[in-house]
């Protein structure tokens, strides 16, 4: 009867683990072979050192932010109410290749990420890291009103001081200068690095300490956005080993 009970847990924890749990194939295999060849020991150990917890109460406050956000704008903002029907209209007049069945979704499309749809915008897409680094330095001179940097690794290395020090120069100019590196991909640099940004009223902050219990926590983003008008994304980090 216990044997039996015991099985029957087993497999309700197995198939929450397979349909509910957002894990990789590899993990949730090692976990359902853990399950049925030490039931009792792999169902501890499961509670112990299976269940993600941090990553469940980052995705819950997700959650309810999010929820809260759209509620606010579906019944208590009045002005962005508007704005989702202004929105609408651009939509519907922006041309033929948007279809009308998608309107409400693209409208709302701000509740959820804070964007509306444009056109007449421009892609350029940079196979090489001399051509990316040239016009991104060029771009992080004419800025005007703030610059949002997002970066994986950046380099103690010439590229890296010489993009710093153009950050540097703009937030002297006023500029709102914000950079937020990963703890892991930066964890070579030293607090020295950033002194002339700091210096000049930049922000930098990192992504996590680099050590920490799951090693998969971590920021690989690489991107820039220059007065909500420019903006890079790609795989390029800040180094001397991108420009070759």
């Amino acid at each position: 009867m216990v044997a039996a009970i015991i099985l029957v847990l087993n497999v309700i924890l197995a198939s929450l683990m397979v349909f509910f749990e957002r894990r990789k194939p590899s993990s949730t295999w090692a976990w359902l072979l853990v399950l049925f060849f030490i039931p009792v020991l792999g169902f501890v150990l499961y509670l112990i050192f299976g269940r993600d917890s941090k990553r469940e109460k980052v995705f819950k406050a997700k959650s309810k932010y999010d929820k809260d956000v759209y509620y606010k704008y579906l019944f208590h903002d009045n002005h962005s109410a508007k704005k989702v029907q202004e929105q609408k209209k651009i939509v519907a007049n922006g041309g033929r290749i948007l279809d009308s069945d998608y309107l409400t979704d693209l409208a709302y499309l701000h509740i959820n990420s804070g964007n509306w749809i444009t056109f007449n915008n421009r892609v350029k897409k940079y196979t090489d890291g001399p051509g990316k680094f040239k016009a991104l330095i060029e771009d992080i001179r004419s800025a005007r009103e703030y610059i949002h940097m997002e970066y994986y690794i950046i380099r103690g290395d010439e590229l890296g001081k010489e993009i710093m020090h153009e950050l540097a120069l703009k937030a002297q100019q006023g500029v709102t200068v914000r950079l937020l590196y990963d703890g892991m991909g930066c964890r070579t640099l030293r607090k020295s690095f950033f002194r002339e940004l700091h210096n000049a009223g930049g922000q930098t902050a990192a992504f996590l300490p680099p050590l920490i219990l799951r090693l998969n926590y971590r920021n690989h983003r690489k991107l820039c956005v220059i007065d909500g008008k420019v903006g890079y994304i790609g795989g390029f980090n800040i180094g001397n080993e991108y420009m070759g």
